[in-house]
């Protein structure tokens, strides 16, 4: 989905991301708050949680339910640890709803640790899945020799992860992939600082005119900086401009320069073709290379995407096909009877 403020925000990329899909989270935005988006895609669901969020003993429970609602949290299962690490509990929505008293301290409210059932770091997804099945349990925390957390498995995510039922979108950990949009130079250095500590899966350097020397430079410190970050970089409309961002490192290659639905690149800036040709002559220079190609704009029905894939296209991005759903962002306004966004 494009990176766009009425496109593109958590849960357009939830959504996507569950359908198979990945959405780009728009720059319309603080990159804090940009990379507070991300954060809530990669912790929609889980396999392994690698770094739990955790309480403390002895905040209140009405303190954690403040703290979970503050950062938007969509899990209710905390472990509960003291000042080194080390786990002492686990606190659900169960313990929850079995303490009236908002007061009630966590050490109170928790399941001990010596009622838990916990496994080491080698463990398996297929193991933890069979083991939290055997005991009837949710939540299975990871612990080190010390007793320390390292991390943690959930039920219900290893059951759609091991399904092979599931069309999501996924990493090796389990959760759901999205991208970020980045632009070029020093901001696109400093948001991709607060993106990758979020666990973002691709950089998107979304510009205008992607032949030129800012994007090349900015691929280039982005790869040496975060080589396990996929980059996708444009937007372009002719070969030598695919073969620019190939050549500089782009792992994905978004081509399409006034084809979108409200896009004046061809006008302002003089640039662009028609997007068949645009995306049939990007394809071509970069054949062989590995590099899939993202035809960006222009698609408004079913038929677009199929010409878009029969001339080398190997994805397409959405804009207006996908503004106004009830994922995207925006508020809902009636206008002579209709609800619009």
């Amino acid at each position: 989905s494009s990176a766009m403020d009425t496109v593109t925000e958590a849960r357009t990329a939830i959504a996507l991301a569950e359908l198979g899909g990945i959405g780009s989270i728009h720059r319309a935005l603080s990159p804090e708050i940009q990379a507070k988006e991300v954060g809530k895609v990669k912790h929609h669901i889980h396999g392994l949680i690698a770094e739990p969020i955790t309480a403390k003993p002895d905040w209140t429970v009405a303190k954690l339910i403040e703290y979970r609602t503050q950062k938007e949290f969509a899990f209710d299962s905390f472990p509960v640890v003291d000042n080194t690490g080390k786990l002492l509990g686990l606190i659900t929505h169960q313990d929850f709803k079995l303490n009236d008293n908002p007061s009630t301290l966590v050490k109170d409210a928790m399941t001990p640790f010596k009622d838990l059932v916990t496994a080491n770091t080698k463990i398996t997804r297929e193991k933890a899945y069979a083991l939290l099945k055997a005991r009837r349990k949710n939540v299975l925390p990871l612990i080190y020799g010390d007793g320390k957390i390292s991390g943690m498995y959930v039920l219900s995510d290893l059951k759609r992860i091991l399904s092979e039922k599931t069309n999501h979108n996924v990493d090796s950990e389990g959760r759901l992939r999205v991208a970020a949009a980045v632009g070029v130079g020093d901001d696109a250095l400093d948001r991709a600082v607060l993106l990758s500590e979020e666990g973002v899966d691709v950089f998107h350097i979304d510009t205008a005119h992607g032949y030129s020397a800012s994007v090349g430079e900015t691929i280039k410190k982005l790869k040496v900086r975060y080589p396990d970050i996929d980059i996708i970089a444009g937007n372009v409309s002719v070969g030598a401009g695919a073969r620019y961002l190939a050549d500089a490192g782009a792992d994905g290659i978004l081509v399409g320069q006034g084809g979108g639905s409200i896009c004046t690149t061809r006008v302002v800036a003089g640039i662009g073709k028609p997007q068949v040709s645009a995306v049939y002559e990007c394809a071509k220079a970069i054949i062989g290379r590995d590099i899939p190609i993202c035809s960006d704009g222009g698609i408004r029905y079913s038929g677009d995407i199929g010409i878009a894939l029969a001339v080398g296209a190997s994805t397409v991005m959405l804009g207006n096909v996908l503004a106004g759903t009830d994922e995207a962002p925006g508020e809902i306004i009636s206008q002579k009877g209709i609800q619009v966004k």
